[in-house]
Order: structure tokens, then C-alpha cells, then sequence
């Protein structure tokens, strides 16, 4: 089941409760990892972090260090957020903003911000959230 939440993390951020619901049957990690779509649901998802939850330290050590090897990178504090903006308007000067499914019904840019020690990034969506 941790494999399937830190795939399934990677490939489609979004919640437990999402991915068992619809994540995991609309991609190939029941192949690739030889589980039935019937033995995912969000109870044994929860289960599977109530599991990691005591190794949380360990792991948030291991992967800073990680991190700060792979990408020789220079911090204090690292911090990494996924979140959306939403806009009113058109927001057609702004070519990061995409026309999908939010829960406002806009315009929005995914954030995926890794802050440096003096800069915060946005990108746009890597897909349109409506489907297309």
C-alpha cells in the first residue's frame, strides 16, 4: 500500500480518499504492481500512513539529505506545497492560467513550489483538470 500512495502521489497528487475512488483504476499501478482495483480503498490507504507515521522523522531525514545530495541544494528550512489559484476573469494576460475543473469553477495554476533560500516558483498545470 505505500507503494501504491507514493506512486499514485507522484503520478496524480490529490487525496487518499481520490486516489482510491479513481486514481488507482484509471492508471496502470494495478498492473505495474500486481494489486486488484477491488483490494484499494481509502480505509487500507489510511492504514498504510497510520503504519509510516512512526518512521516519520526518520524519513523526513533521510529524504532532506537526499534531496540536498542529488541537487547540491543549500537550505534551512525546506518546505513543499501543492495547491491551486484560482482567478477571476478571464485571466488572459496570465499564461500560466488554465481553463479546467476547480473547485470554483475558473481558471487556476497548479503551485508546486520547492523555496531556495530566496525564491518561490509556480509553474503551469502538467494537465488540464477537466479531463482533456
Amino acid at each position: 500500500m505505500v507503494l501504491v500512495l507514493v506512486i499514485g502521489r507522484l503520478g496524480d497528487p490529490s487525496s487518499e480518499l481520490h486516489l482510491a475512488e479513481h486514481s488507482f483504476a484509471a492508471s496502470a499501478l494495478g498492473e505495474l504492481l500486481c494489486i486488484p482495483a477491488d483490494k484499494i480503498n481509502e480505509d487500507r490507504l489510511y492504514r498504510a500512513l497510520d503504519q509510516l507515521w512512526p518512521h516519520k522523522r526518520a524519513l523526513e531525514k533521510h529524504l532532506k539529505e537526499k534531496l540536498g545530495t542529488l541537487f547540491s541544494l543549500d537550505y534551512d528550512l525546506l518546505l513543499y506545497d501543492v495547491t491551486s489559484t484560482y482567478f477571476e476573469g478571464q485571466a488572459t494576460a496570465n499564461d500560466l492560467a488554465q481553463r479546467g475543473h476547480s473547485r470554483d469553477h475558473g481558471k487556476f495554476v497548479l503551485n508546486r513550489r520547492v523555496p531556495g533560500r530566496s525564491n518561490f516558483e509556480s509553474f503551469a498545470s502538467s494537465r488540464r483538470r477537466d479531463g482533456s
